[in-house]
């Protein structure tokens, strides 16, 4: 079997069937591959070539270093998980709570439930948590009161 190369490229015999059919500029730009490959011959092409082979087999041992049947990523623990909120704690109140000794009760509950929180505990806190108790303040408010005429 004899092979010829030519200079000019036939498109007819170069490219596979199914591109000849593809638009002027892909024939042109296949043309231009073509040619360039055409002039890869001799020394360089040989090391190109000798460099995709050792690429290969290096990423072939690669491929092989860890099994498929193992997962590639695990995470790890979180090295400071972040800590659970407490649970809000229930304070039952057993007596009538006289509006002029509010605050001096507030201010014992907070000294009585403050060393069990992770966190200080203030009145602000317990009134925010507990919006009934702000609501039944303002109901006793004198001027309300006696715009309403209860007084």
């Amino acid at each position: 079997m004899k092979l010829v190369v030519s200079s000019k490229p036939n498109l007819a015999k170069d490219c596979p069937p199914d591109l000849q059919d593809s638009p002027r500029s892909t024939q042109s730009a296949l043309i231009k591959i073509i040619r360039a490959l055409r002039t890869l011959s001799g020394e360089p092409f040989i090391w190109l070539g000798i460099v995709m082979l050792i690429g290969l087999s290096a990423c072939r041992e690669n491929s092989r270093a860890i099994p498929p049947s193992e997962p590639v990523f695990t995470p790890s623990p979180d090295p400071q998980p972040t800590p659970k909120e407490p649970p809000l704690a229930l304070v039952i109140v057993d007596k009538k709570v006289e509006i002029r000794r509010f605050f001096a009760y507030l201010d014992k509950l907070v000294a009585q439930y403050d060393s069990l929180d992770t966190y200080p505990l203030t009145e602000n806190l317990i009134l925010r948590a507990n919006p009934w108790i702000l609501d039944t303040l303002v109901q006793t408010d004198y001027n309300l009161q006696k715009a309403k005429g209860n007084f």
